[in-house]
């Protein structure tokens, strides 16, 4: 066999089973009112992808093993069974794969060396995963060599020594396009410390495995990410397991039987642990309801049925906050034109008069969750302005060197930063410094962006994208556990939070130019959305239209790939 055939049979077979939908083709308007629609699920999380690797060719040089090695490490069938057998038999029982999972750029590998005594692999390590499924970004990449020692072993059924690896590294390396391949990503929920709602937690988990309810189940009882748990809680009594070690699923009830220990929570902790596991759990295709069981009997939750969906524990949506205190389930946005804020919903269009100085040139608009208080920049970037939307008072100015503009947290309180610290105006109207609490991130923050959950916050610093957590040390709110995410965006303008779970990004594209990319918070994916021309700023809500405004002062909102015009702003912000 050639090397060339060699080297193809080795690469990884890939398998997509998935449902396809035809739609009919139609014209995308350019301008006109922005309506918003339902969401529409676009099928991903009931596609089944299974990555398939091909065991080693008869023949195969030292190389060509190496590579094949690497590549099957993404099959996860049968406790890495195609790896293995790229191994020789005495390092396959040594081997323990299970000890890490490294993830590499795809495009950065290169195999060098020329005889079986040193077969090395260069890459660039790009993220690490967690034993819980959590991501955690290598920033910046690492460039890592590993060594393969080789020697040639017999071959009963060819006649033929082949080649096999004798000193395989603990763990797995997987690339990152196999890492989408192999894994699929899902929410784990834990309630926030600082509000009523649930708060996502992202985990990896692969494809094939133990089955999915009962690994979700399991990561729930298990408690929050290490950078998360500052700021969250947990409704599972310590020791709490799954009694049957499984979660079954009968006629789109998922049955978690809880051991004992479960039998000693209390009512809160009962209704959390129940939203949790219903919020968690329903996501898997096929499970509608969740029914909890402790000690062989109903496990009771205080005011919910035996049988829960997500629609018994509505309040605990990770965005049920944006809709403010109507429950709107159109998102209203703001906007500032001339010396007003604007408050639109669906065609309805109100504007309340600021009374601040050079009201007409204020910047950078932010409004409460609640939709009673907005904040704005003046032009100097000097002074914060208070703006009640209520009529309840006057506005309030605040003073300081160089502001960037405002997001709102759980308790209606403006967050922003001055020269490049994160600041909180307190009830007394007061601003204080927000300390951050991260020993590897000393960067000064350009602008702050607190999720909805009044948990975790984007902040922006040096143009790129980083995730903390807020939580209350010493009887003050801080920053912690600050860490960089989708690595791949740099240069960033603006930033909103879209839902709880994706963010909007205003950042220039290696073909040039800004653009508004669609940012999947947990793995870092970004999905381009193009943007009117001089974008400026962009907001997001859930379910909701994203919005660009531009230098010239238009406001755009986006449908697909097409940005329809709305008319004059010079800024625009979501709840939030």
């Amino acid at each position: 066999m050639s090397a060339g055939r060699a080297l193809g049979a080795a690469r990884l077979g890939v398998i997509v089973l998935v449902g396809a939908a035809l739609a009919a083709c139609a014209t995308v308007p350019t301008s006109g009112p922005i309506e918003q629609g339902p969401v529409v699920d676009s099928g991903e999380s009931a596609q089944f992808i299974r990555v398939i690797a091909a065991p080693p060719s008869v023949g195969a040089g030292p190389k060509e093993i190496v590579r094949g090695f690497l590549e099957a490490n993404a099959s996860l069938e049968a406790d890495h069974a195609i790896a293995r057998r790229y191994l020789t038999p005495s390092a396959s029982e040594a081997w323990e794969p299970d000890a890490s999972t490294t993830v590499y750029e795809q495009s950065s590998l290169a195999l060098s060396g020329d005889s079986a005594d040193a077969i090395t692999a260069t890459l660039a390590v790009s993220s690490r995963l967690g034993p819980d499924g959590s991501l955690e970004t290598v920033d910046p990449t690492e460039a890592e060599k590993l060594v393969y020692r080789l020697e040639q072993i017999d071959d009963g059924p060819s006649g033929v020594p082949q080649w096999r690896i004798t000193d395989p590294s603990p763990g797995v390396l997987i690339s990152d396009v196999d890492l989408r391949r192999a894994y699929r990503q899902y929410q784990v929920h834990f309630p926030s410390e600082r509000s009523s709602v649930l708060v996502p937690d992202s985990r990896l988990l692969p494809v094939l495995g133990p089955s999915l309810p009962t690994a979700l189940a399991e990561q729930v009882l298990a408690g929050p990410a290490e950078w998360l748990e500052p700021g969250v809680r947990t409704g599972s009594p310590i020791g709490t397991e799954l009694a049957l070690g499984a979660v079954p699923v009968n006629d789109g009830v998922a049955v978690v039987d809880l051991t004992d220990q479960a039998l000693a929570a209390t009512d809160v902790q009962r209704r959390d642990l129940a939203a949790q596991l219903t919020w968690t759990l329903t996501q898997v295709p096929g499970v509608s309801y969740v029914q909890l069981r402790a000690g062989g009997e109903s496990f009771d939750v205080p005011g919910a049925p035996e049988l829960m969906d997500r629609g018994v524990w509505e309040d605990r949506d990770p965005d049920a906050l944006t809709r403010g205190p109507l429950g709107d389930l159109s998102v209203p946005y703001f906007t500032l034109e001339g010396s007003a804020v604007v408050r639109v919903a669906g065609s309805n269009r109100a504007a309340l008069t600021i009374e601040a100085p050079q009201a007409d040139t204020l910047i950078e608009l932010g409004v409460s969750l609640d939709l009673r208080t907005a904040a704005v920049v003046s032009q100097d970037r000097t002074t914060l302005w208070v703006v009640p939307l209520d009529g309840s008072a006057g506005e309030t100015g605040v003073e300081g060197r160089d502001i960037s503009g405002a997001s709102f947290d759980v308790d209606g309180r403006a967050w922003y930063t001055d020269a490049g610290r994160p600041m909180r105006l307190a009830s007394d109207d007061q601003a204080r410094e927000v300390p951050v609490r991260s020993e590897d991130f000393t960067a000064k923050v350009s602008s702050v962006h607190l999720a909805r959950d009044g948990v975790r916050v984007l902040l922006v610093a040096g143009g790129e994208l980083y995730l903390g957590a807020i939580h209350t040390e010493g009887g003050e709110l801080v920053i912690g556990s600050v860490h960089r995410i989708a690595t791949s965006v740099e240069g960033v303008l603006d930033a909103a939070w879209r839902d709880s779970v994706t963010l909007d990004v205003l950042a220039p594209v290696e073909s040039g130019g800004l653009q508004v990319l669609r940012v999947d918070v947990g793995s870092g994916q970004a999905q381009r959305l193009g943007a009117p021309p001089v974008p400026q700023e962009v907001a997001g809500a859930p379910g909701a239209p994203t919005l660009v405004s531009t230098e010239e002062g238009q406001l755009f909102g986006n449908v697909g790939l097409q940005w329809r015009g709305q008319g004059p702003a010079r800024s625009v912000a979501y709840p939030g």
